[in-house]
């Protein structure tokens, strides 16, 4: 049992890694990808129809913020 104990840690699984953006992947506004860059098209950003990237939303102080507030799924709904 002790030699459990201790045995390294090992490296999280490639699929266990963060990734940026993530709650962007999933909602229904960060669907646009234009020359690689993801974009949030939310009604709230006016001004454009493309959107704007979404680190720019997701920042402090950004219309979404870094909590995704105005996230929209089909299983969340704001």
């Amino acid at each position: 049992m002790s030699a459990l104990l201790h045995q390294p840690i090992a490296e999280p699984a490639s699929w266990a890694q963060a990734r940026p953006w993530r709650a962007c992947e999933l909602c229904d506004h960060g669907q646009t990808v234009l020359q690689g860059q993801r974009r949030c098209t939310h009604p709230s950003l006016a001004g454009t129809s493309q959107g704007v990237p979404v680190h720019q939303a997701r920042v402090l102080g950004g219309a979404c913020g870094p909590e995704a507030d105005l996230m929209q799924t089909p299983w969340v709904r704001s």
